[in-house]
């Protein structure tokens, strides 16, 4: 068990310990949680720290069919979803808009650095479903980075297997039952705010 998403990022870090340094890596996490897991990694490391924001677009006749992604960078559209290019696009740029305005108040800016030849460091606090990761991971692949890390502390080992296509590495420290809960594996798991992930990313 962890005490805390600190700890899990402190522990991940020992095993990234390679990338120290190394100005063609980078550390991306999906906010909130996972920034409480990045930072010790992006500190230990001396690496940038960046955020991937995500948004699922779902089918306008069914909210439980997702028919694309939407990052700050790039989308991910389905084309055999049975919904017109013309309708995705136009939900993208909404979503873009709402993402950047989010980026800019956590970061200061409204668009995030280039993923494009870096090797990229996906870090989150877990996995559940996977469904975000998922997403995030398709986002970035479309940017050509060198490559993917998936490092997480703990995620249940069927879900992982399906990022093996995805990610060129992942790190998992622990592997828990999908019918347990992640929060269960941490000893501290509270909700974090924004503006806690507002002052960690200020240092």
């Amino acid at each position: 068990m962890f005490a805390n998403r600190i700890e899990a990022g402190e522990l991940l870090a020992k095993k990234l310990f390679l990338f120290r340094n190394d100005r063609k890596a980078i550390v991306v996490t999906i906010p909130n949680g996972g920034v409480l897991t990045a930072y010790p990694i992006a500190k230990a490391l001396n690496l940038h720290l960046e955020l991937q924001f995500v948004k699922k677009i779902t089918h306008p006749d069914n909210a439980k069919i997702t028919i694309g992604t939407v990052g700050l960078n790039d989308s991910f559209f389905n084309q055999d979803s049975g919904v017109t290019a013309s309708y995705f696009e136009n939900e993208a740029n909404t979503f873009t808009k709402l993402l950047a305005e989010k980026h800019k108040q956590f970061i200061g800016r409204d668009s995030p650095i280039s993923l494009s030849k870096r090797t990229v460091i996906l870090v989150d606090d877990g996995i559940q479903s996977g469904g975000t990761i998922k997403m995030a991971l398709e986002l970035i692949k479309k940017q050509n980075p060198i490559q993917i890390i998936l490092a997480i502390p703990i995620a249940p080992k069927s879900v992982i297997e399906k990022f093996k296509e995805s990610a060129d590495e992942i790190i998992c420290l622990k592997y828990y039952l999908p019918d347990d809960f992640l929060h269960e594996h941490y000893e501290k798991f509270e909700p974090v705010t924004n503006s806690a992930v507002v002052r960690l990313l200020k240092e």
